[in-house]
């Protein structure tokens, strides 16, 4: 995988996340983890033109209602706090693959994202010793 298209996956996981905290705090307390993942991304995020930028966040925001169809739990209306997060890239070669995480503590639920940029190919979930939740979502 070339730099720049390391560099663009990053910025469009950054738009994701940024995505999901606006729509999913329509509906309930939301936290974003600004952890080093969080930081990358966005200082790749940063370095956009602002059509590049447009496009990754008209991209984000058409998974909003496919995701919250399929995990009704991420807005269910709860006082507990939705937590949000990049993780670290060494997850993967751990075997989770995952690119952004979606938890709720309180009752030990959580989900994950794996994030594709100019992909036209969608690979297929890798399965590992942990089963993992995980969506795929692609912007070309």
């Amino acid at each position: 995988m070339s730099s720049k298209s390391n560099d663009q996956g990053r910025a469009y996981e950054f738009a994701c996340l940024n995505e999901l905290e606006e729509a999913i705090k329509q509906y309930r307390p939301v936290n974003v983890l600004h952890n080093s993942s969080y930081e990358a991304a966005k200082y790749h995020y940063e370095m956009l033109s602002p059509t590049q930028k447009q496009t990754f966040h008209t991209s984000a925001k058409a998974m909003i209602s496919s995701i919250f169809e399929c995990e009704p739990m991420m807005i269910e209306t709860t006082n507990d706090v939705l937590e949000l997060f990049i993780q670290k890239d060494e997850e993967g070669k751990k075997g989770d693959v995952r690119d952004i995480i979606i938890a709720r503590s309180k009752v030990q639920w959580e989900i994950g994202l794996s994030i594709k940029h100019n992909h036209f190919a969608v690979k297929h979930s890798r399965f590992t010793p942990t089963t993992y939740r995980e969506y795929i979502f692609s912007a070309a």
